[in-house]
């Protein structure tokens, strides 16, 4: 079974399969995968936030990433949920 978990597993996952005739393609690739697996985990980050602000009806965001929520303005039953007072919610 193969860790995912983190780049160096990742990496060396990438590096075996590479030695296999027929994906010698793969080790062209094993920068951009690597690269994406961390601006994902960076990316969380900011997504774990922008969700804490969004159940305390806080729609807009400090963060560059997602500096406010990409649905349209709520209404009706969407608009009146019992939100999460802010303060109550660890960041």
């Amino acid at each position: 079974m193969l860790c995912f978990c983190s780049g160096t597993g990742l990496g060396k996952a990438l590096d075996a399969a590479g030695k296999e005739r027929e994906c010698e393609d793969l080790k062209l690739w094993r920068p951009a995968v690597i690269n994406l697996l961390y601006w994902t985990a960076a990316s969380m980050e900011a997504k774990r936030k922008s969700m804490v602000s969004h159940v305390q009806d806080i729609h807009e965001h400090d963060t560059s990433a997602f500096p406010c929520c990409a649905h349209p303005p709520l209404e009706g039953e969407a608009r009146n949920k019992e939100w999460l007072e802010p303060g109550t919610t660890v960041y």
